[in-house]
């Protein structure tokens, strides 16, 4: 039976959650159950004052009171129940334990916006015994999930001794790679160790490819990710498109492109994902007016995938009654030679330690710090924000100065952005969007 179909009970008194916001966009009403990230999307007034008589009445006394029309009242029961309204049992952001170690600077590739300037490996790269040590520590106090990154994780020559030694300490495995360097045996070896793998792909054809990532290397990347997939291992393909003025005219190459992949892979484990921004690297340092450009014409790219990715992505997130109270900030992230930061972006931070010479005790305190200053509950103005729950404050990095000082500096500065009027919008606008596809 279907939500529309379900009997109600006429005595029943709903129980909604205390804390509840009213907002008005564009011609629609948005009712706003704060503390747990929940919304109903309202058309008009009258359901708005049904809704309203239902706070304080039960079912049949609201009906008895209403001057409006049966199906308006009809419209706010149905939303009601689809969305679970007096729900107030919720899942926070994902909790486990993660870290990311960027296993080597070396590459076989000179991508133009690689942040991490990577090329020729660095003289001081950790050891195998230093990254294993690291992983027996992670693991021994909750770490649940590693990710490697570089460079090209597979110029390392113990890359498989890693994945193997990752699979062994029982910590889930995700790695970042350009796809080139697999060989059917490598894959073969540690596809079953491998939770998921992300492959870097950055054009739709290989001429586009060859620009950001050098000639007869699309082909390569596609036969790679293909043999991850029917191996069963969760794959994704990461694009950045290349950005000159005539991305415009390519966007419907990329969306044929991503759409290809998706109709191919339908019933695999595969996503695409397709970056919204571009980090200032070895030959890119976009202005913002320039990335708001680059954002836009991404976002065309996303959405008119089959997938619709950010909407996907958020109709997942709330259908389960997740909360967003904070970014990967906090989450240990070690470079090739031993720093240690709070957040992937490292081209953009300060390390607050290093493997080498500072102590587990110092390094994963300064963690757990990281997380509490900056979850949203701690930020302002986002802990009186009505969306605090559904936008989350982004990008702690992007969007909060300082924060990453503060993280390990003693001090009780309250850590505080600038949140615009069109950021807000940007979350309505989702809101009402993807309200009926969050209907179970």
């Amino acid at each position: 039976m279907s939500q529309v179909e379900k009997k109600i009970d006429p005595k029943k008194q709903y129980k909604f959650p205390q804390n509840i916001s009213i907002v008005r966009h564009n011609s629609k009403i948005l009712v706003i159950a704060v503390d747990v990230g929940n919304w109903i999307v309202l058309e008009n007034d009258n359901q708005l004052d049904f809704f309203y008589l239902l706070k304080e009445n039960t079912l049949e006394k609201s009906l008895e009171l209403f001057k409006g029309e049966q199906k308006d009242a009809v419209e706010v029961v149905t939303q009601l129940e689809a969305r679970r309204f007096e729900n107030q049992v919720i899942t926070k952001t994902d909790k486990k334990m993660k870290t990311m170690i960027y296993l080597t600077d070396g590459c076989n590739m000179r991508c133009p916006h690689c942040y991490m300037y990577a090329g020729r490996k660095k003289e001081n790269e950790l050891t195998f015994d230093e990254i294993v040590n690291f992983l027996m520590e992670f693991k021994e106090r909750g770490g649940e999930v590693v990710t490697y990154s570089g460079g090209e994780v597979t110029t390392r020559e113990d890359f498989s001794a890693i994945i193997n030694k990752t699979f062994e300490l029982g910590i889930k495995c995700h790695v970042f790679t350009n796809g080139t360097l697999w060989t059917d045996e490598l894959i073969k070896e540690l596809s079953p160790k491998i939770d998921e793998i992300q492959i870097s792909i950055d054009g739709y054809c290989e001429e586009e490819n060859a620009r950001v990532r050098g000639k007869g290397n699309f082909e390569k990347a596609l036969k790679t990710v293909d043999k991850f997939v029917n191996a069963g291992v969760k794959t994704s393909v990461a694009i950045t498109p290349f950005f000159d003025e005539s991305l415009e005219s390519k966007v419907d190459s990329y969306i044929q492109f991503t759409n290809s992949l998706i109709e191919k892979y339908n019933d695999k484990k595969f996503e695409i994902i397709i970056s919204g921004s571009l980090l200032k690297g070895r030959e890119v340092n976009l202005s913002k007016e320039e990335n708001v450009k680059y954002k836009n014409l991404t976002d065309r790219i996303s959405m008119a995938t089959t997938q619709k990715f950010s909407e996907k992505s958020f109709v997942y997130i709330h259908r389960n009654f997740i909360i967003y109270d904070n970014c990967s900030f906090g989450n240990t992230s070690v470079s090739s030679t031993g720093e240690i930061y709070a957040c992937s972006r490292l081209s953009e931070l300060k390390p607050f330690a290093n493997l080498r010479t500072d102590s587990f005790d110092k390094i994963f305190a300064i963690s757990e710090k990281a997380k509490f200053v900056s979850n949203v509950d701690n930020l302002e103005p986002c802990n009186k924000c009505h969306l605090k729950y559904i936008c989350g404050g982004g990008c702690r990095l992007v969007n909060f100065e300082n924060i990453n000082e503060a993280c390990y500096l003693d001090s009780d500065k309250v850590i505080t952005k600038k949140c615009h009027t069109s950021e807000k919008e940007f979350f309505y606008d989702l809101m009402i969007k993807s309200n009926t596809n969050i209907f179970h």
